[in-house]
């Protein structure tokens, strides 16, 4: 299958169903010319496991050759590894998988599946008018183009509904550009088994956690480590009677660094009139004392929590945070009443609300 490049971070693909004979596989490889060396050893994951519980496994042979077989409770997308290091991804839709290696495209070439054989075609349509947005000058030649990829992608998934292709291409284009009522209303357009893979799955939940992002929401409440080590929740500062600006940003996000000055502003003004800041970085993990540095020397003194648990930030989950900078401002009664808001727009909005 041919390498997917776009300047989109794309999300993996993902698990799916196939034929009466979904739950068995078998993955043949033959990686002459590559750089990994017999003995070493390959696994298959479910590409949608954030656990990455191994699926299935090889050592390659003396002749860099090797053959996985199993079963699967469901029929999935896997993703295969060696040494930590992804080289294919292969869709188990009941036939065999053959994979090789090609020096030329140095790439790992798999067949022996409709959607391993079909993404390509797709991929090039979706591409090429994606590449446009490289010429646009307006926001408006923006929505044009992304609005004809969108009904690319829609036609693609109507034309697979019931197959792994059709949900592959929901997951990993028509949800990076469509809103969860859209993405909502294509997931009900897939056969049954399609909606039970994890892939769906998650789509499903983000498409659900979109709704605390709504104006009029409740809080979905958040407890997270603040820089003094304190376990911090949101309901326990709107407890207080306070309005509070949950804000998702991370050092190295150019525009929220240009955000904070008016943070730390509209802190100073309101903080005494019942006003809390409650940031989240996104910070990756590993880089808690240079985030602790960076909110000391730029007179952060607002709450800062710590957003990664692992590898993932829930609290981004819970709200559906697709960008940052991203904030949602919740009334005394925890109730959400303002998001997004940038530079003085803060100010002007908590002029409104706070007396």
């Amino acid at each position: 299958m041919k390498k997917i490049l776009t300047a989109v971070s794309l999300a993996a693909m993902l698990a799916a169903c196939g034929n009466a004979d979904k739950h068995n596989f078998k993955i043949t490889g033959s990686l002459e010319s590559s750089d990994i060396e017999s003995g070493d050893t390959v696994r298959l994951y479910d590409a949608y496991d954030r656990d990455r519980t191994v699926v299935a496994e090889a050592v390659v042979g003396d002749d860099l050759s090797f053959t996985m077989t199993g079963n699967t409770e469901l029929p999935l997308f896997g993703a295969v590894v060696v040494d930590g290091q992804r080289i294919a991804y292969a869709a188990l839709e009941g036939e065999d998988i053959d994979m090789t290696y090609d020096p030329d495209k140095t790439e790992v070439i798999v067949t022996g599946s409709y959607t391993n054989e079909n993404l390509d075609r797709y991929d090039d349509e979706i591409l090429a008018v994606y590449g446009e947005l490289n010429g646009v000058e307006t926001e408006e030649q923006a929505e044009e183009v992304i609005g004809r990829m969108k009904k690319i992608m829609e036609n693609a998934v109507a034309e697979n509904s019931d197959r792994l292709l059709g949900a592959v291409l929901l997951y990993n284009y028509y949800a990076q550009f469509a809103e969860p009522d859209e993405i909502a209303r294509m997931i009900d357009t897939l056969a049954p088994d399609m909606q039970k893979n994890k892939g769906v799955e998650q789509l499903k939940k983000l498409c659900a956690n979109a709704r605390n992002g709504e104006i009029g929401a409740p809080l979905a409440d958040v407890r997270l480590t603040a820089t003094d080590g304190r376990e911090i929740a949101v309901s326990e500062i709107i407890a207080e009677g306070k309005w509070v600006l949950v804000d998702f940003w991370a050092t190295w996000c150019g525009p929220c660094r240009g955000e904070i000055p008016y943070l730390v502003e509209a802190y100073k003004k309101y903080a005494d009139k019942g006003f809390e800041i409650y940031g989240i970085t996104l910070d990756r993990p590993g880089s808690e004392q240079q985030w602790k540095k960076f909110v000391e020397d730029n007179g952060m003194t607002y709450v800062n929590v710590w957003g990664y648990t692992g590898n993932s930030c829930p609290a981004a989950e819970l709200y559906n945070v697709r960008s940052i900078p991203t904030n949602f401002l919740f009334s005394p009664e925890g109730v959400l009443v303002a998001r997004d808001l940038r530079g003085e727009d803060i100010e002007t909005t908590l002029a409104e609300h706070i007396k």
